[in-house]
């Protein structure tokens, strides 16, 4: 078993000294791929009772806030983030299908998502959510970064 590890890496390094790197677009396709599972994971996770789980404290807080009013320029702020949250998934599809405006789409909408939480307020979530939280946003600082220096749609 050990030696078929130790050969694998082998066969890795040789194909990348030969100048037989993996193909780019497979990177942003298993990047695309990552943040959907997440995200399909964060809504199950969401729709599930995890604040069941919390401390008794927490589930009080999380109470009290859920009673207060919501005013205007919250809803306004959370509608335009579900809107800037679907053309996100939209252009993230799309850049599975090599569509040329995707690549722009989804690099701005993520770099307008990034300060949202500082409007937000205080957040209370369980582990599980934060933890696919922080996948998600690795996965999705990877894809930006893949996109801006590299040009995934190029054949090699």
């Amino acid at each position: 078993m050990r030696l078929l590890f130790l050969e694998y890496f082998v066969k890795i390094k040789y194909n990348i000294l030969k100048g037989n790197h993996m193909n780019k677009f497979i990177h942003l396709k298993i990047l695309v791929f990552t943040q959907i599972i997440v995200l399909i994971l964060m809504i199950i996770g969401l729709s599930y009772p995890l604040d069941s789980t919390l401390d008794p404290l927490l589930q009080e807080y999380l109470t009290n806030v859920e009673v207060q009013e919501l005013n205007t320029s919250y809803l306004i702020l959370i509608i335009t983030l579900l809107l800037l949250l679907l053309i996100n998934l939209v252009s993230m599809i799309a850049l599975l299908f090599k569509k040329i405006w995707a690549r722009k789409a989804y690099m701005w909408t993520t770099f307008i998502m990034l300060p949202a939480p500082f409007f937000l307020g205080t957040t209370v979530e369980h582990s599980i959510i934060s933890g696919l939280n922080e996948i998600l946003m690795f996965a999705s600082g990877m894809l930006v970064t893949l996109l801006i220096y590299t040009n995934v749609y190029e054949e090699e």
